[in-house]
């Protein structure tokens, strides 16, 4: 429900923060299976959402790319504040250039303003640009913008 939050907002030109559509996804999934949530049980929801671990191999393979001498940036739908708090909470602060939010852009991904983002902060051209993601559908969006992309299938 949130990236399709996030969708609709980029579509009809509607600012909004990444947290705010959380919150709002989290409702409306407590919503749909009735009854509701006890407040502290929502905010414990909540906190968690920007305090999740990275996958196991993450540094390593980060890592090894920053030692190659690869520039590596964050490119997030999220709010500063959450990136913040989630690049904390996932120990992966010291291998980033870059954290760039689309909250720069003032819309969400998929839109091609927010891909813009990586060349106004390291110059070059898409095809200079190694993009990897889970999500098919930033991958897609990336890959349309021009950005070499590596999809990483964790569903199989």
């Amino acid at each position: 429900k949130h990236i399709e939050y996030s969708w609709h907002h980029s579509l009809v030109g509607k600012p909004a923060t990444f947290w705010t559509l959380a919150q709002r996804s989290l409702d409306y999934a407590i919503g749909s299976i009735g009854g509701g949530v006890a407040p502290d049980l929502r905010a414990k929801l909540l906190a968690s959402f920007r305090a999740m671990q990275a996958y196991p191999e993450v540094l390593e393979v980060l890592s090894a790319l920053k030692a190659r001498g690869d520039k590596l940036a964050i490119l997030s739908n999220g709010d500063p504040d959450m990136l913040e708090d989630a690049i904390g909470a996932a120990r992966l602060g010291p291998v980033f250039d870059a954290v760039l939010s689309v909250a720069s852009a003032g819309t969400f991904k998929p839109s091609m303003k927010v891909y813009q983002l990586v060349l106004d902060r390291f110059g070059g051209t898409p095809a200079d640009v190694s993009f990897q993601s889970s999500n098919r559908w930033d991958i897609a969006a990336a890959k349309a913008f021009g950005f070499r992309c590596v999809w990483i299938n964790r569903t199989g």
